[in-house]
């Protein structure tokens, strides 16, 4: 579907973004994990790590409680699918911490998978605090791997910027959480595609 899409309405394919929230940020893993060359930048949101579930009941359960790694690693399952990969998309995953729907274990699950693939060590990140929760950052030659955006008191949802005016953001959607920072702004930012500042 992107190489028609590419084709037809001649697009850049060095500037090609996935992002997906809960089932839609576990898609993006397995697109990822499919297709790392198609692929410039990823996002996922309250998702969780591939290979993490093989049906519904599987999913409710690693939803809910997290699941297990696997013989062999989270990463395992990544190379076994794309073996011949040698570089991987910068991937961003974001977690309310209080999200009650996929809990915020399969977080930190999907940030090991993603270290253990490139052969990233987990104690080479960087830690910040930030006035929206916490950051916590790969960087390989001053480049972006893998960064976990933990946002306090966010439930499951996509994290949108309150707005400064008196008037609240009313979106009609109870996945679109106002937060003190927007998820979207900030993809568009590390992808090169916005100079907005979250």
């Amino acid at each position: 579907m992107v190489e028609h899409i590419c084709e037809r309405h001649r697009i850049d394919r060095s500037r090609i973004f996935v992002a997906g929230l809960s089932a839609g940020g576990a898609m993006t893993g397995a697109l990822v994990a499919n297709y790392p060359s198609l692929f410039a930048g990823a996002a996922i949101i309250a998702g969780m790590p591939f290979g993490s579930a093989r049906d519904a009941m599987s999913a409710m359960r690693v939803m809910k409680s997290g699941a297990k790694p696997p013989p062999g690693g989270w990463g395992r399952a990544i190379a076994e699918i794309s073996p011949e990969a040698k570089s991987w998309p910068a991937i961003t995953i974001w977690q309310g911490t209080e999200d009650r729907v996929v809990r915020p274990v399969n977080a930190l699950a999907c940030v090991a998978q993603w270290l253990e693939v490139q052969g990233i060590a987990e104690n080479s990140g960087r830690l910040e605090n930030k006035p929206w929760g916490m950051l916590q950052s790969w960087k390989v030659t001053g480049e972006l791997k893998v960064a976990l955006y933990s946002v306090s008191n966010m439930g499951h949802g996509l994290p949108i910027k309150k707005r400064k005016s008196v008037t609240a953001l009313r979106s009609g959607d109870p996945y679109v959480i106002p937060v003190e920072i927007s998820a979207p702004a900030e993809m568009m930012r590390l992808w090169g595609l916005s100079r907005l500042r979250t």
